[in-house]
Protein backbone atom coordinates (compact mmCIF):
# COMPACT_ATOMS: atom_id res chain seq x y z
CA UNK A 1 0.00 0.00 0.00
CA UNK A 2 1.24 3.51 -0.78
CA UNK A 3 -0.05 6.83 1.68
CA UNK A 4 -0.12 10.55 0.64
CA UNK A 5 0.74 12.94 3.66
CA UNK A 6 -1.69 16.20 3.91
CA UNK A 7 -0.80 19.14 6.24
CA UNK A 8 -2.72 22.12 7.80
CA UNK A 9 0.18 23.57 6.40
CA UNK A 10 -0.38 24.94 2.68
CA UNK A 11 -3.67 23.21 3.13
CA UNK A 12 -6.13 25.48 1.79
CA UNK A 13 -9.46 23.11 1.25
CA UNK A 14 -9.03 22.60 -2.47
CA UNK A 15 -5.72 21.55 -2.63
CA UNK A 16 -6.11 18.23 -4.98
CA UNK A 17 -5.76 14.81 -3.32
CA UNK A 18 -3.78 11.89 -5.45
CA UNK A 19 -5.66 9.42 -6.92
CA UNK A 20 -2.85 7.25 -6.49
CA UNK A 21 -2.93 6.77 -2.49
CA UNK A 22 -4.60 4.22 -0.62
CA UNK A 23 -4.45 5.93 2.57
CA UNK A 24 -3.55 9.64 3.87
CA UNK A 25 -1.58 10.48 6.75
CA UNK A 26 -1.87 13.96 8.72
CA UNK A 27 0.39 14.93 11.58
CA UNK A 28 -2.17 17.01 14.22
CA UNK A 29 0.76 18.02 16.45
CA UNK A 30 3.07 20.13 15.02
CA UNK A 31 3.95 23.20 17.13
CA UNK A 32 4.35 26.03 14.04
CA UNK A 33 0.45 24.76 12.98
CA UNK A 34 -1.00 25.91 16.65
CA UNK A 35 -2.90 28.84 16.28
CA UNK A 36 -6.31 30.31 17.50
CA UNK A 37 -8.17 28.89 14.33
CA UNK A 38 -6.36 25.31 14.58
CA UNK A 39 -9.47 23.13 15.99
CA UNK A 40 -11.43 24.56 13.18
CA UNK A 41 -9.21 24.65 10.35
CA UNK A 42 -8.49 21.30 11.82
CA UNK A 43 -11.47 19.49 11.45
CA UNK A 44 -11.67 21.10 8.28
CA UNK A 45 -9.24 19.25 6.35
CA UNK A 46 -10.07 15.59 8.35
CA UNK A 47 -13.26 16.18 7.05
CA UNK A 48 -12.08 17.01 3.22
CA UNK A 49 -9.81 13.66 3.76
CA UNK A 50 -13.05 11.53 4.81
CA UNK A 51 -15.18 12.92 1.87
CA UNK A 52 -12.26 11.18 -0.80
CA UNK A 53 -13.40 7.64 0.50
CA UNK A 54 -9.96 6.67 1.36
CA UNK A 55 -8.56 5.51 4.89
CA UNK A 56 -7.29 8.11 7.73
CA UNK A 57 -3.69 8.09 10.01
CA UNK A 58 -3.86 10.62 12.30
CA UNK A 59 -0.97 11.38 14.25
CA UNK A 60 -2.20 13.61 17.57
CA UNK A 61 -0.59 14.41 20.64
CA UNK A 62 -2.22 15.06 24.50
CA UNK A 63 -1.72 18.69 22.93
CA UNK A 64 -3.23 18.10 19.52
CA UNK A 65 -6.37 16.50 21.16
CA UNK A 66 -7.03 19.06 23.37
CA UNK A 67 -6.56 21.94 20.75
CA UNK A 68 -9.39 20.15 19.31
CA UNK A 69 -11.80 20.65 21.87
CA UNK A 70 -12.04 16.46 22.70
CA UNK A 71 -11.58 15.41 26.26
CA UNK A 72 -9.79 12.63 25.89
CA UNK A 73 -8.08 10.59 22.70
CA UNK A 74 -10.76 8.04 23.10
CA UNK A 75 -13.19 10.88 22.24
CA UNK A 76 -11.04 11.83 19.47
CA UNK A 77 -11.25 8.36 18.03
CA UNK A 78 -14.89 8.15 17.75
CA UNK A 79 -15.60 11.55 16.67
CA UNK A 80 -13.18 12.25 14.31
CA UNK A 81 -13.80 9.08 12.18
CA UNK A 82 -10.17 8.18 11.64
CA UNK A 83 -9.07 4.99 11.02
CA UNK A 84 -5.95 5.18 12.57
CA UNK A 85 -4.55 7.07 15.88
CA UNK A 86 -0.64 7.22 15.69
CA UNK A 87 0.03 8.09 19.43
CA UNK A 88 2.50 11.02 20.49
CA UNK A 89 4.63 10.93 23.71
CA UNK A 90 2.30 12.05 26.45
CA UNK A 91 -0.47 9.78 26.46
CA UNK A 92 -0.79 7.61 29.49
CA UNK A 93 -1.13 3.31 28.82
CA UNK A 94 -4.84 3.29 30.39
CA UNK A 95 -5.79 6.29 27.87
CA UNK A 96 -4.67 4.00 24.98
CA UNK A 97 -6.07 0.93 26.30
CA UNK A 98 -9.60 2.83 26.32
CA UNK A 99 -8.94 3.74 22.91
CA UNK A 100 -7.56 1.40 21.11
CA UNK A 101 -11.42 -0.20 20.79
CA UNK A 102 -12.20 2.97 18.72
CA UNK A 103 -9.81 2.81 16.22
CA UNK A 104 -6.34 1.08 15.14
CA UNK A 105 -3.86 2.07 17.71
CA UNK A 106 -0.47 3.14 16.12
CA UNK A 107 2.63 2.76 17.76
CA UNK A 108 5.70 4.42 17.13
CA UNK A 109 8.12 2.07 15.11
CA UNK A 110 11.53 4.26 15.52
CA UNK A 111 11.69 4.08 19.19
CA UNK A 112 10.37 3.25 22.64
CA UNK A 113 9.09 -0.14 24.16
CA UNK A 114 6.17 -2.39 22.30
CA UNK A 115 5.19 -3.96 25.50
CA UNK A 116 1.76 -2.11 25.13
CA UNK A 117 1.24 -2.57 21.67
CA UNK A 118 1.94 -6.94 22.38
CA UNK A 119 -0.69 -6.57 25.38
CA UNK A 120 -3.31 -5.21 22.89
CA UNK A 121 -2.54 -7.33 20.31
CA UNK A 122 -2.87 -10.63 22.82
CA UNK A 123 -6.71 -9.02 23.92
CA UNK A 124 -7.41 -9.32 20.20
CA UNK A 125 -7.29 -5.87 19.13
CA UNK A 126 -5.53 -4.58 15.91
CA UNK A 127 -2.54 -2.34 16.31
CA UNK A 128 0.47 -1.28 13.86
CA UNK A 129 3.21 0.70 14.03
CA UNK A 130 4.74 3.75 11.95
CA UNK A 131 8.20 4.86 12.02
CA UNK A 132 8.77 8.47 12.26
CA UNK A 133 10.26 10.89 9.41
CA UNK A 134 13.04 13.30 9.92
CA UNK A 135 13.14 16.92 8.91
CA UNK A 136 16.90 17.52 9.48
CA UNK A 137 19.52 16.10 7.63
CA UNK A 138 21.66 13.29 8.97
CA UNK A 139 19.43 12.45 12.10
CA UNK A 140 17.52 9.84 9.62
CA UNK A 141 17.78 6.09 10.85
CA UNK A 142 20.46 3.82 10.15
CA UNK A 143 19.48 0.77 8.43
CA UNK A 144 20.67 -1.66 10.78
CA UNK A 145 18.84 -0.25 13.57
CA UNK A 146 16.05 0.01 11.00
CA UNK A 147 16.23 -3.59 10.57
CA UNK A 148 16.33 -4.61 13.94
CA UNK A 149 13.53 -2.74 14.87
CA UNK A 150 11.21 -3.79 12.12
CA UNK A 151 12.44 -7.46 13.59
CA UNK A 152 11.14 -7.15 16.65
CA UNK A 153 8.05 -6.18 15.35
CA UNK A 154 7.97 -8.70 12.66
CA UNK A 155 7.80 -11.51 15.56
CA UNK A 156 5.13 -9.99 17.72
CA UNK A 157 3.49 -9.82 14.60
CA UNK A 158 2.74 -6.09 13.91
CA UNK A 159 1.91 -4.61 10.38
CA UNK A 160 4.39 -1.69 9.81
CA UNK A 161 4.56 1.48 7.62
CA UNK A 162 7.91 3.67 7.10
CA UNK A 163 8.55 7.09 4.93
CA UNK A 164 9.91 8.23 2.05
CA UNK A 165 11.30 11.88 0.88
CA UNK A 166 9.47 13.65 -1.84
CA UNK A 167 10.84 14.89 -4.87
CA UNK A 168 8.63 18.00 -5.20
CA UNK A 169 7.08 20.63 -2.98
CA UNK A 170 8.83 19.31 0.79
CA UNK A 171 7.17 20.15 4.48
CA UNK A 172 8.97 23.53 5.86
CA UNK A 173 10.31 25.13 7.72
CA UNK A 174 13.59 22.85 6.85
CA UNK A 175 12.30 21.52 3.34
CA UNK A 176 14.90 19.21 3.41
CA UNK A 177 12.71 15.67 2.80
CA UNK A 178 10.83 13.87 5.28
CA UNK A 179 12.49 10.05 4.94
CA UNK A 180 12.42 7.38 7.73
CA UNK A 181 15.75 6.22 6.82
CA UNK A 182 18.69 8.66 6.22
CA UNK A 183 19.96 6.76 3.15
CA UNK A 184 16.93 7.58 1.22
CA UNK A 185 16.72 11.85 1.78
CA UNK A 186 17.62 12.39 -2.07
CA UNK A 187 16.66 9.22 -3.54
CA UNK A 188 13.73 9.06 -6.47
CA UNK A 189 10.86 8.45 -4.33
CA UNK A 190 10.27 5.45 -6.51
CA UNK A 191 13.53 3.81 -5.15
CA UNK A 192 12.68 4.41 -1.74
CA UNK A 193 9.40 3.10 -1.90
CA UNK A 194 10.37 -0.03 -3.73
CA UNK A 195 13.44 -0.75 -1.29
CA UNK A 196 11.27 0.13 1.78
CA UNK A 197 8.47 -2.58 0.36
CA UNK A 198 10.94 -5.35 -1.14
CA UNK A 199 14.58 -4.75 0.90
CA UNK A 200 12.80 -3.86 4.20
CA UNK A 201 9.39 -5.33 3.99
CA UNK A 202 6.78 -2.89 4.83
CA UNK A 203 3.18 -2.85 4.91
CA UNK A 204 2.74 0.53 4.07
CA UNK A 205 4.74 3.32 2.22
CA UNK A 206 3.56 6.76 3.12
CA UNK A 207 5.42 10.27 1.66
CA UNK A 208 6.18 12.03 3.74
CA UNK A 209 6.61 15.45 2.25
CA UNK A 210 3.65 16.33 0.14
CA UNK A 211 5.00 16.95 -2.85
CA UNK A 212 6.03 13.83 -5.30
CA UNK A 213 5.90 14.08 -8.88
CA UNK A 214 3.05 12.68 -11.00
CA UNK A 215 6.14 10.41 -12.90
CA UNK A 216 7.08 8.97 -9.41
CA UNK A 217 3.15 8.65 -8.49
CA UNK A 218 2.91 6.74 -11.71
CA UNK A 219 5.73 4.57 -11.42
CA UNK A 220 4.89 3.38 -7.59
CA UNK A 221 1.15 3.05 -8.42
CA UNK A 222 1.55 0.81 -11.88
CA UNK A 223 4.14 -1.10 -9.60
CA UNK A 224 1.66 -1.99 -6.78
CA UNK A 225 -0.89 -3.12 -9.87
CA UNK A 226 1.39 -5.67 -11.26
CA UNK A 227 4.49 -6.00 -9.20
CA UNK A 228 6.79 -5.21 -12.28
CA UNK A 229 9.89 -3.12 -11.38
CA UNK A 230 10.27 -0.10 -13.93
CA UNK A 231 13.88 0.52 -14.06
CA UNK A 232 14.77 3.89 -15.66
CA UNK A 233 17.57 3.33 -18.20
CA UNK A 234 19.10 5.06 -21.31
CA UNK A 235 18.98 2.37 -24.48
CA UNK A 236 21.36 2.21 -27.61
CA UNK A 237 18.98 3.56 -30.30
CA UNK A 238 18.90 0.55 -32.29
CA UNK A 239 17.54 -1.32 -29.29
CA UNK A 240 14.38 1.32 -28.22
CA UNK A 241 11.96 -2.10 -28.50
CA UNK A 242 13.14 -3.44 -25.96
CA UNK A 243 11.95 -0.95 -23.84
CA UNK A 244 8.09 -1.44 -22.22
CA UNK A 245 8.07 -5.03 -22.46
CA UNK A 246 8.26 -7.46 -19.60
CA UNK A 247 10.94 -9.33 -18.91
CA UNK A 248 11.24 -12.22 -16.07
CA UNK A 249 14.68 -12.50 -14.25
CA UNK A 250 15.82 -16.18 -14.25
CA UNK A 251 15.69 -17.83 -11.08
CA UNK A 252 18.92 -19.56 -11.01
CA UNK A 253 20.55 -15.72 -12.04
CA UNK A 254 23.66 -15.06 -10.10
CA UNK A 255 24.15 -12.14 -7.52
CA UNK A 256 26.11 -9.85 -10.00
CA UNK A 257 23.55 -10.21 -12.61
CA UNK A 258 20.29 -10.29 -13.39
CA UNK A 259 19.52 -12.55 -16.42
CA UNK A 260 16.28 -11.97 -18.70
CA UNK A 261 15.09 -15.09 -19.51
CA UNK A 262 12.77 -14.31 -22.42
CA UNK A 263 15.58 -12.68 -24.07
CA UNK A 264 18.03 -15.69 -25.88
CA UNK A 265 14.96 -15.58 -28.54
CA UNK A 266 16.32 -12.32 -29.70
CA UNK A 267 19.25 -13.47 -32.00
CA UNK A 268 17.16 -16.29 -33.14
CA UNK A 269 14.51 -13.53 -35.12
CA UNK A 270 16.86 -13.37 -37.21
CA UNK A 271 19.23 -10.59 -35.93
CA UNK A 272 22.65 -10.47 -36.34
CA UNK A 273 24.21 -9.14 -33.44
CA UNK A 274 28.17 -8.52 -34.29
CA UNK A 275 30.68 -7.60 -31.36
CA UNK A 276 30.69 -3.81 -30.38
CA UNK A 277 31.06 -2.05 -27.79
CA UNK A 278 32.74 -4.66 -25.37
CA UNK A 279 33.21 -2.40 -22.75
CA UNK A 280 34.20 -2.96 -18.91
CA UNK A 281 30.93 -3.27 -17.52
CA UNK A 282 29.93 -1.56 -14.49
CA UNK A 283 26.72 -1.84 -11.88
CA UNK A 284 24.12 -0.76 -14.11
CA UNK A 285 25.48 -1.94 -17.43
CA UNK A 286 22.58 -3.44 -19.98
CA UNK A 287 23.98 -5.88 -22.23
CA UNK A 288 23.65 -8.42 -24.93
CA UNK A 289 25.77 -11.32 -25.78
CA UNK A 290 27.16 -11.07 -29.02
CA UNK A 291 27.06 -13.50 -32.17
CA UNK A 292 30.56 -14.54 -30.63
CA UNK A 293 28.70 -16.63 -27.62
CA UNK A 294 27.31 -18.86 -29.88
CA UNK A 295 23.77 -20.26 -28.78
CA UNK A 296 23.42 -17.56 -25.94
CA UNK A 297 23.90 -14.69 -28.72
CA UNK A 298 21.05 -12.40 -27.76
CA UNK A 299 20.47 -13.27 -24.06
CA UNK A 300 20.07 -9.43 -22.08
CA UNK A 301 21.51 -8.83 -18.53
CA UNK A 302 21.03 -6.06 -16.10
CA UNK A 303 24.47 -5.78 -14.65
CA UNK A 304 24.41 -5.27 -10.70
CA UNK A 305 28.62 -5.76 -10.24
CA UNK A 306 31.04 -4.61 -11.55
CA UNK A 307 32.30 -7.45 -14.85
CA UNK A 308 35.71 -7.18 -16.94
CA UNK A 309 35.08 -6.39 -20.71
CA UNK A 310 34.34 -9.32 -22.88
CA UNK A 311 34.39 -9.40 -26.67
CA UNK A 312 31.63 -11.96 -26.44
CA UNK A 313 29.42 -9.37 -24.64
CA UNK A 314 27.60 -5.85 -26.42
CA UNK A 315 26.94 -3.30 -23.55
CA UNK A 316 24.12 -1.80 -25.18
CA UNK A 317 22.84 0.80 -22.82
CA UNK A 318 22.70 1.70 -18.92
CA UNK A 319 19.99 2.12 -15.95
CA UNK A 320 19.79 5.78 -14.97
CA UNK A 321 22.57 6.60 -12.40
CA UNK A 322 19.92 7.86 -10.02
CA UNK A 323 17.95 4.41 -9.99
CA UNK A 324 20.92 2.12 -9.52
CA UNK A 325 19.39 1.65 -5.94
CA UNK A 326 16.61 -0.57 -7.54
CA UNK A 327 19.57 -3.21 -8.55
CA UNK A 328 19.96 -5.19 -5.37
CA UNK A 329 16.22 -5.76 -5.31
CA UNK A 330 16.41 -7.46 -9.10
CA UNK A 331 16.12 -11.38 -7.59
CA UNK A 332 15.12 -14.37 -9.60
CA UNK A 333 11.55 -14.79 -10.74
CA UNK A 334 10.88 -10.62 -10.44
CA UNK A 335 9.74 -9.11 -13.53
CA UNK A 336 11.05 -6.09 -14.77
CA UNK A 337 10.37 -3.13 -17.60
CA UNK A 338 13.01 -1.12 -18.80
CA UNK A 339 11.13 2.65 -19.33
CA UNK A 340 12.79 5.32 -21.14
CA UNK A 341 14.73 7.63 -19.13
CA UNK A 342 13.62 10.90 -20.96
CA UNK A 343 10.21 10.04 -20.74
CA UNK A 344 10.05 10.92 -16.83
CA UNK A 345 9.26 14.30 -16.47
CA UNK A 346 9.70 14.55 -13.45
CA UNK A 347 9.13 18.13 -13.16
CA UNK A 348 5.37 17.33 -13.60
CA UNK A 349 3.19 18.11 -10.32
Amino acid sequence: MFGASVYLSGFDGQQPLWDEADIYFTSLHIAEEFSETYGERAKALLNTLRESGKKIIVDISPRGVKMLGYSSLRQFAEETGADVVRCDYGFSEKEMEEAAGSAVLCFNASSGSFELAGKLKAKGLEVCAIHNFYPRPETGLDEEYFENRNKILRELGIRTAAFLSGDGLRRGPLEEGLPTLECHRNLPPYVQYLQLKEKYGMDLVLAGDPGVSKAQRKLISETEKDGVIRIPACLDGRYRELYDRTWTIREDSPRWTARLEESRGYASQGRKLPAENCLERTPGSITVDNEKYLRYSGEIQVVKETLPACDRVNVIGAVDEAYTGLLELLRGGKKLRFVEKEKLVCSDF
